[in-house]
């Protein structure tokens, strides 16, 4: 297996970021002197343990934490509260009915609001209109891209699928726009752009009208970087809507990672209470080695990892020597760590196998690979068919509806008009606004209204691999076996495809069948001004870029993090990974289902 280590080319450390916003949630907690309460935005309870963990904060004078939305609970006693929340107005309106229940009490306390990632005139003009305005401290904290790994950061925004592809809400852009100006403020100003997608090139936009004028920002030795790839989610739906197969995909799939962290109840650790557990590859050796695995290969790695921690421990009980024994003693730490973590991840692995029974995995990835090779069309139907009548979870007819969709350039319309009448039939007939919205994100569409042509990608850029049955999961030899071999991302795919061509020059039989338009910019770089240049087709990098910034718009997936690791390896270049969230099947179907009230 290829080594999922990242970072053997000199380049940014992401890690920075973590600093920077922890050092400025220091300062703001600051502005309110002496001890005080502070409620926290439900949404960013989980990344804050990213940037501060609850002894920290404490440390910064917070007495108690408590859930945004919880007004004036009893043993919330400071005179000092600080609210911390996403701008968002039923934020402001909570903050608000707090303000308000201490005024009625005849209650005199400070209130400070940290806004994140920054303050909007939205948010003041509740304040005022709730009358609390002069009594609130309004403030804000750019907290935008989080690092998770030593390769992967995340502005973690879940709802960032449904307010701009379902909803057409553009606002969030900015803060895209945003975090990558701060990353080039650190990291010096990226000479190069390359993208996919109308949001994308909305994004290079706001950055450059964001920067015009400026200097360009020199990067300090072995803080480089020298690509940026922005993609929208809706250039490559086919990836997310399908079955992960890699163990953190699997993971994702089966008990959904929050932010970083894998929540795991006593049943299936077997431990007297849930167990919180980071995913990072620097904090836990055990995981860097399994997580971009195939999940049928990963039982045999942690029973080789067994048996070698079995082996260290018996050569520490047998040491003879001060020297042998002390040495062991340094280790022993070490050694109790990974055992902890072969202990969760097999049980994983158990609870993985009895989902897979429980669920007729194998029946769905089977028709999963059936449309990703576009074969036996009707018997992918009549399947589809048979789950909807099932009664059972609505997420999976509907994410394979969505999958068809994609992978035949769009469904028939009586075809369509048909299985719609039957879901609505079985799971009611509000989900009329489910289908609008899944049209409305190009999720799931009518032949003819479907943009790019999923049977051309899947021949120009090779998407499902020659071999079948053959394919070798324990030595892979491409990306495809993100997907058990059957398939590669076209997403990755294309980051491959315009680094090896710098540019999109000589890709036009490729370009013309993806859904959304790409584009190319050149950042020119003068001692007086940053100024840049469209390009229609290629740039000239002296090849590969050493280092390459791949940011999704819209979502990524697991698969596709392992995906371009394994590229990296291959090409011999360093990639970091960006993404507004991170999605699965489950998470992006759900952004578009109209809830039952």
């Amino acid at each position: 297996m290829f080594s999922t280590k990242m970072g053997s080319v000199k380049g940014a450390n992401i890690q920075t970021l973590q600093e920077i916003a922890s050092s400025e949630l220091r300062d703001l907690l600051r502005e309110l002197e002496g001890p005080k309460d502070l409620f926290i935005d439900e949404e960013l309870m989980t990344p804050l343990n990213h940037i501060a963990g609850a002894t920290l904060i404490r440390q910064m004078g917070v007495a108690k934490m408590f859930k945004l939305g919880s007004i004036n609970p009893e043993n919330a006693v400071q005179e000092n509260r600080v609210f911390l929340a996403h701008s968002e107005m039923v934020n402001a309106k909570f903050v608000a009915d707090h303000v308000r229940e201490d005024m009625k009490a005849r209650r005199k306390r400070r209130y400070l609001l940290i806004c994140v990632p920054r303050k909007t005139s939205l948010m003041e003009m509740v304040l005022e209109q709730e009358g609390v305005h002069g009594r609130v401290q309004v403030c804000e904290w750019a907290l935008e891209l989080i690092p998770f790994d030593t390769d992967v950061m995340s502005m973690e925004r879940p709802r960032f699928h449904s307010r701009v592809f379902v909803e057409g809400d553009q606002t969030w852009l900015h803060d895209v726009a945003s975090s990558l100006i701060s990353l080039q403020m650190l990291f010096g100003t990226i000479p190069t752009v390359y993208g996919v997608g109308k949001y994308s090139k909305m994004v290079a936009e706001m950055v450059e009208f964001m920067t015009e004028g400026e200097p360009p920002v020199v990067p300090s030795e072995g803080r480089k970087i020298d690509a940026l790839i922005l993609m929208d989610r809706s250039c490559d739906y086919v990836t997310p809507l399908c079955s992960q197969v890699t163990y953190q995909g699997i993971l994702d799939d089966v008990f959904k990672i929050k932010s970083g962290f894998l929540d795991l109840e006593p049943s299936v650790t077997g431990k007297d209470g849930p167990v919180k557990l980071l995913l990072n590859s620097a904090a836990d050796s055990v995981f860097a080695d399994i997580r971009d695995m195939h999940f049928v290969s990963v039982f045999g790695k942690l029973q080789k990892k067994a048996k070698e921690l079995q082996s260290s421990y018996s050569r520490g009980k047998s040491s003879e020597s001060v020297q042998e024994m002390k040495k062991f003693v340094q280790e022993l730490g070490g050694l109790k760590k990974q055992h902890q973590s072969l202990a969760i991840y097999i049980a994983a692995c158990e609870a993985i196998n009895n989902f897979k029974t429980s669920q007729n995995f194998e029946q769905t990835l089977r028709i999963e690979h059936l449309l990703l090779e576009n074969l036996e069309e009707k018997t992918c139907l009549d399947l589809i068919e048979e789950l909807i009548h099932r009664q059972g979870s609505l997420i999976v007819p509907l994410r394979l509806l969505c999958l068809y969709s994609q992978t035949e350039n769009g469904i028939r319309p009586k075809t369509l008009q048909s299985l719609r009448h039957q879901f609505l039939q079985t799971h009611g007939y509000h989900h009329l606004s489910t289908f609008y919205n899944l049209k409305r994100a190009g999720l799931l569409v009518e032949q003819g209204d479907q943009k790019g042509s999923y049977h051309a990608l899947r021949r120009r850029l090779q998407l499902v691999p020659k071999g079948g049955d053959q394919y070798d999961l324990q030595n892979p030899i491409d990306m495809a076996y993100v997907f058990g071999g059957a398939y590669s991302p076209i997403s990755c795919r294309l980051v491959e495809e315009v680094l090896r061509h710098g540019g999109w020059l000589g890709l036009e039989e490729v370009t013309r069948h993806v859904p959304e338009e790409p584009f190319a910019r050149a950042f020119i770089q003068s001692a007086r001004a940053n100024t840049s240049r469209g390009l229609p087709t290629a740039v000239s990098l002296g090849g590969l870029p050493k280092v390459t910034l791949i940011y999704f718009i819209g979502g990524c997936s697991y698969s596709e993090v392992s995906a371009l690791r394994f590229l990296a390896h291959q090409l011999g270049v360093t990639f970091y990974i960006a993404t507004t969230h991170f999605v699965n099947f489950e998470s992006l179907v759900e952004s578009a289902i109209e809830k039952d009230k």
